[in-house]
């Protein structure tokens, strides 16, 4: 073989195997783009919850969005440090959602001042309150497999599992065990992801106890983020409940697309271009190029002086309404009333002579949607080429166009643009809404004498602590409590810089506890002790230390630039969410600004 025989014969061989590797890792399912659309999803939730109000009130005015938290990897389970660990890899560097610090990221101390400037004291990940919601949503992806769990069934949305009879077991096993770095022989081994994979509704409601952000575990850290004994691991145990809270938005906020409402995993695979491998959901790259994370089309900002409530009672509700007669979840919406590309009517003849409005419903009477969406809808206009099938208020459900003798339909950009403008103010209020859920003010506005019990809590019990100079808290009695106005117990003898700590834990059905902690004030003892006093150094036994980290001046993260509600930080450091960063240490508990920048 001649040297340009050979040089042909590798070429072509080089080309064959990109191209077979090109063919293996085609993205999997993703629904809104994480790093633009989920954050600002977030962000904006965040913002208009009472989730700032609840921090301060409870830290005594000293913590609050914007403030450092520390997670301790001695403190970690091995899966959840695996998936912090795995998650830093796929985190964007210019989200917010990058923890300073963690395991071996500091040099010796004879290595000059400069190459410092990020480390934490000890091993410990710093990462601010919000930073950590953001972490949260990119750990829903690690690793993507973990989005089987984010569709519902399209015949029964209230189904423990979910199927798209659409898609070939063969190619969805293809195309979900490569991008998930399994081999090629696992190809035939495994079972396809979506073959009897839980469901979001079963996720909500039954989660698994091995899952490292699930439910159960976010239940366990909001208990230990109020209960446990010092500080540092108070603060770390908050740290981790608001990352499974930012997974559990995750997860809320894809159910409101109509793919995953009407478990349609085959429109993620669509093409998005000419070129053979640019697959992905229409939709969501419709949303990531029209309006990126600064101009999605939020709802108006919410008054700071109401306070805020849930929208349903558990974490099923938010995704379908337990009454629909009164509040319709946008999952409800995208499962009823919109479709996806897979859900479409089939290419089909259509008869010119027949009206605009009969034509429409023979075509509707094929699909899932719900009654006020195929009344009155109709083609327009009728007879023609091209156009649009319309319900009863004007919205375009698909498009139309003739090929031949048949019409094809499908969905256009005027359609996604309707479904964003209709879908993305009502997943914010219903991320607002579950944040407001697990994290509650304390049940008697105002009131530091007495609790409201609700009939549906069960088992709830006030703990009484004692907490010390240096925050460490002892617990001093436990009272168990029914429902109704109750009287909080008197508050124990205290010493010198000493504070009363009062806790309410109650169980909720298929909710996570009830774990709130009544407003925190100065001890009576020393009107001194404004601040929350800071967790002991890394090598004590309590925990890492809180001193302060420098850190550089950076840009605010980019935000909702058309919210004038949502939180701005200063800089990349732990300022406070709003108000003037006091001399002490201490913040303003007012709400914070919007994480974005000033609003046009």
């Amino acid at each position: 073989m001649t040297a340009a025989g050979s040089r042909k014969s590798t070429c072509a061989l080089i080309g064959s195997t990109l191209g077979a590797v090109l063919t293996l890792g085609t993205p999997t399912a993703r629904a809104w783009d994480v790093s633009s659309t989920h954050l600002a999803l977030t962000e904006a939730a965040v913002v208009r919850s009472g989730l700032h109000r609840v921090l301060m009130d409870e830290s005594g005015l000293t913590q609050g969005l914007f403030s450092p938290l520390r997670v301790d990897p001695q403190w970690l389970a091995a899966d959840e440090r695996r998936l912090l660990e795995r998650t830093q890899d796929v985190v964007h560097a210019d989200s917010g959602a990058a923890p300073l610090g963690g395991p071996g990221s500091c040099p010796t101390g004879r290595a000059p001042a400069e190459t410092r400037r990020f480390c934490v004291d000890g091993d410990a990940w710093e990462l601010t309150a919000v930073g950590w919601l953001r972490f949260g949503t990119f750990a829903e992806l690690t690793p993507s497999a973990r989005l089987s769990h984010h569709f519902l069934d399209r015949a029964d949305a209230r189904a423990a599992t979910w199927d798209d009879p659409d898609l070939g077991a063969g190619q969805l096993r293809r195309r979900q065990t490569a991008h998930n770095g399994a081999s090629f022989a696992s190809r035939f081994t495994r079972l396809p992801e979506n073959r009897d994979a839980g469901s979001a509704w079963s996720w909500l409601r039954h989660p698994p106890a091995d899952d490292p952000l699930s439910p159960a575990r976010l239940t366990h850290h909001l208990e230990q983020a109020r209960l446990a004994a010092s500080p540092a691991e108070r603060a770390h145990h908050l740290a981790l409940a608001l990352v499974c809270t930012g997974a559990l938005l995750h997860v809320v906020q894809n159910t409101a697309v109509p793919a995953h409402a009407r478990g349609d995993a085959l429109a993620f695979f669509s093409a998005l271009s000419s070129a053979r491998h640019d697959r992905g959901l229409p939709l969501a790259e419709f949303v990531r190029q029209a309006y990126g994370r600064r101009d999605l089309p939020l709802p108006a900002p919410a008054n700071p002086t109401v306070q805020t409530r849930p929208l349903a009672t558990t974490l099923g509700g938010h995704v379908l309404s337990d009454d629909a007669a009164t509040w319709q979840s946008p999952s409800d919406v995208a499962r009823t009333q919109l479709l996806s590309e897979s859900t479409l009517p089939l290419a089909q003849r259509l008869d010119p002579t027949a009206s605009a409005g009969e034509v429409a419903a023979g075509l509707l009477d094929q699909l899932e949607l719900s009654p006020s969406v195929r009344e009155a809808a109709a083609m327009t206009p009728w007879p023609a080429p091209r156009g649009y099938v319309r319900d009863g208020n004007g919205r375009p459900l698909f498009a139309f166009a003739q090929s031949g003798d048949r019409y094809e339909f499908f969905l256009d950009d005027r359609v996604y643009r309707d479904q964003a403008v209709r879908l993305i103010p009502q997943v914010v209020e219903v991320s607002r809404s579950l944040v407001d859920l697990l994290y509650p003010a304390w049940p008697t506005p105002g009131g530091n004498d007495s609790v409201a019990i609700s009939d549906t809590w069960q088992e709830a019990t006030l703990h009484t602590y004692v907490q010390d100079r240096d925050g460490v808290r002892r617990e001093v009695g436990r009272h168990p409590l029914g429902p109704g106005q109750q009287p909080l117990p008197p508050p124990p003898p205290l010493g010198d810089g000493e504070r009363s700590v009062v806790v309410l834990t109650a169980d909720r059905v298929e909710t996570p506890r009830v774990v709130v902690q009544l407003p925190l004030t100065a001890s009576p003892n020393d009107t001194s002790a404004t601040t929350e006093p800071k967790p002991p150094a890394a090598s004590t036994a309590t925990g890492p230390s809180e001193a302060a980290v420098t850190r550089p001046a950076a840009p605010p993260p980019d935000g909702a630039r058309n919210d004038p509600a949502a939180p701005r930080p200063d800089s990349g450091s732990s300022s406070p969410a709003a108000g003037k960063m006091a001399e002490d240490g201490g913040e303003s508990a007012a709400q914070p600004k919007p994480p974005g920048e000033t609003a046009e």
